[in-house]
């Protein structure tokens, strides 16, 4: 009678335990933030601050190449660098705000899969050694 109600109890256990594990999802990140529609907008402006740098740059290298000494070329360099530095300053912070948009764009799609497939949790690929459900696609639909 004990034996009996051990097994039961050990696969009332068991069977609840297949019942409730929902499984493990992953996504492919790095395809998803080059592929959705925000990260694609702050791409185009970063490019674009990309290349007010690189003119600013050029601008500096003008000015240097017109300096004879050292004391000029140095003087040049101590006035153009506030620029510089708000001009990258301004880059760092669009590649942050992409970089939170994405997050949260990424992170409120995968919510409504996980819940919509019944999984446990969703992850990158790139941890992922062996099985897991692909929710890629899923994911990139949830967003659009």
């Amino acid at each position: 009678m004990k034996k009996t109600i051990l097994l039961s109890t050990l696969a009332l256990l068991f069977a609840n335990n297949i019942v409730f594990a929902g499984g493990v999802g992953y996504v492919d990140y790095v395809y998803l933030s080059k592929n959705i529609a925000i990260a694609k907008e702050y791409d185009a402006k970063l490019k674009a601050k990309t290349n007010q740098i690189n003119n600013y740059n050029k601008g500096i290298n003008t000015e240097l190449k017109a300096k004879k000494t050292k004391q000029e070329k140095q003087q040049v360099l101590a006035q153009k660098k506030p620029g510089y530095d708000k001009l990258r300053k301004e880059f760092y912070d669009i590649l942050n705000k992409k970089d939170d948009a994405v997050k949260a764009k990424i992170k409120a799609a995968s919510d409504i899969v996980l819940t919509q497939k019944k999984l446990d949790v969703i992850t990158d690929k790139r941890l992922v050694v062996s099985g897991g459900i692909d929710c890629t696609q899923d994911v990139l639909k949830a967003i659009k």
